[in-house]
């Protein structure tokens, strides 16, 4: 399992990456030996699987209309590429995603579960303030420890919350009541 973020620098002349030590812990050495699939992330990142991990993730049955799993699938296997991991951890990223997401310099490197996700400082800090808003609310409906106050759908894109004010600082109980009463 990937946790954890840092900020690390991209090489801008070779697109390589240094992989946090504390990630590459993660894996296995023979895992590293395989390298990774870097794709077109969700929200405006690259991530980076184990094969074995974009194995079970391409292969997650999805309930979309049958034109749009051709479409998602064109998209996602169409931006895939598979990257390798020298012995000191590092990976070249692919220049078409590094462009398309906007990487350059400086770029955060977040464990996600079962992706290694790389972000432009900017975008990430806009995603964490904003979803943090949330954070509460989507744990609770993640581990099923109370019924979550979500908008229908889950709480909206990230976007919409940028900026936003938080209306309700009344701490929840496990139970999802206020813990003032």
């Amino acid at each position: 399992m990937f946790i954890g973020h840092s900020k690390h620098t991209l090489d801008p002349n070779t697109l390589r990456l240094s992989i946090p030590s504390k990630l590459r812990e993660a894996v296995t050495p023979d895992e590293l030996r395989e390298g990774f699939i870097a794709a077109l992330g969700l929200d405006g990142c690259l991530v980076l699987y184990t094969p074995a991990g974009w194995r079970a993730t391409t292969r997650r049955q999805v309930n979309l209309g049958q034109f749009d799993v051709r479409t998602f699938q064109r998209i996602l296997f169409g931006t895939a590429e598979r990257v390798h991991c020298d012995v000191q951890g590092r990976v070249v990223l692919p220049q078409r995603l590094v462009e398309l997401v906007g990487l350059g310099g400086e770029v955060v490197v977040a464990g996600a579960d079962d992706r290694i996700e790389i972000w432009p400082p900017a975008r990430w800090g806009d995603i964490e303030a904003s979803q943090r808003l949330f954070y509460e609310q989507l744990a609770a409906a993640y581990f099923g420890t109370a019924s979550a106050d979500l908008p229908p759908g889950g709480p909206p894109p990230a976007e919409e919350q940028i900026g936003r004010e938080k209306t309700n600082t009344t701490p929840l109980s496990a139970d999802g009541g206020d813990t003032d009463r």
